[in-house]
């Protein structure tokens, strides 16, 4: 299983603000770089002070989903001996660090609102506080957050494409309400996704299992 994520992570800042803390701190977020993981957090794209936390917009993959790997997550790019520090560190602060993401899990097309606390005893990163809520795949979530890219096909080069993939099937002209029809149906809601319209194939196949029982294309 594939999944990425996106959203916040936030650990109180009088903990960051500790000298003894703050470098190996600093340490761990630059080591959340994409360049040398291909999993955990990968990213963080900014910082906000609020209600006496440090909140971080963060982005990764995990290969088990994020409960399950919320210690390689948040060890980063560190080396093994630094991870121990930092797993130390955290528990000798007493320190919880919140995650609230959404999560989407590419095999399975499911997306999750994650919320958990992690904090480390003995050792370990332990998760507590977590909920779960099924959020409804849309192509348009998809894209808002993050986890796919926008086409940059109208639907008028998608009926040509369309046409184009089924010779003896209607004109383009034709297809263009149809595409437009699926285009804003609550699965979509006004966007397609890049990987959506890759295909001709799959693209075609998808228009017309839609409109299987429509008399939108003769």
């Amino acid at each position: 299983m594939a999944t990425a994520f996106y959203g916040t992570m936030s650990i109180a800042t009088s903990v960051i603000g500790d000298p003894a803390f703050k470098s190996l701190w600093d340490a761990t977020l630059d080591g959340y770089d994409e360049a040398r993981l291909t999993y955990g957090i990968t990213s963080v794209y900014g910082s906000d002070e609020e209600g006496g936390r440090t909140v971080y917009q963060v982005s990764g993959k995990t290969d088990d989903g994020f409960d399950e790997d919320a210690a390689a997550c948040l060890c980063g790019s560190l080396s093994v001996e630094d991870a121990g520090r930092l797993l130390k560190a955290l528990e000798d602060a007493s320190a919880a660090i919140a995650f609230d993401i959404d999560e989407y899990d590419v095999d399975a097309d499911s997306l999750t609102r994650e919320k958990a606390t992690v904090t480390v005893e003995d050792g370990r990163a332990r998760l507590s506080d977590t909920s779960y809520d099924d959020v409804p795949v849309t192509s348009r979530k998809l894209v808002d957050m993050g986890f796919a890219e926008e086409s940059e096909l109208d639907d008028g080069e998608l009926a040509v494409m369309v046409a184009a993939e089924i010779p003896d099937g209607p004109e383009a002209d034709d297809l263009v309400d149809a595409i437009e029809d699926l285009r804003e149906d609550a699965r979509h809601d006004g966007v397609f996704t890049a990987e959506e319209t890759a295909d001709p194939v799959a693209f075609a196949q998808m228009l017309e299992a839609s409109y299987a029982d429509e008399d939108d294309i003769e």
